[in-house]
């Protein structure tokens, strides 16, 4: 079973770019902060995040069985 993210997520929480479905999402740690953020991939490099247990998720958003679409964590 795929690990879905559940709240809705629209745009960068850092550059405000709205998010779609070539671009992947990042919900990761704002290293050297605890606060974590839904950001872009720009952001995420620049910021220089990374991912892992305790630092962050990637997610693309794809097409489910039922025809609805979601953020799938793809990589962690």
């Amino acid at each position: 079973m795929s690990h879905v993210y559940i709240s809705p997520v629209n745009n960068c929480q850092l550059c405000n770019a709205e998010f779609n479905a070539e671009t992947p999402m990042y919900d990761c740690r704002l290293i050297p902060h605890t606060t974590w953020a839904n950001i872009c991939e720009d952001c995420f490099n620049g910021c220089n995040c990374k991912l892992g247990v305790g630092y962050g998720q990637k997610y693309e958003l794809q097409e489910l069985e039922s025809g609805n679409k979601a953020w799938v964590k793809v990589e962690s």
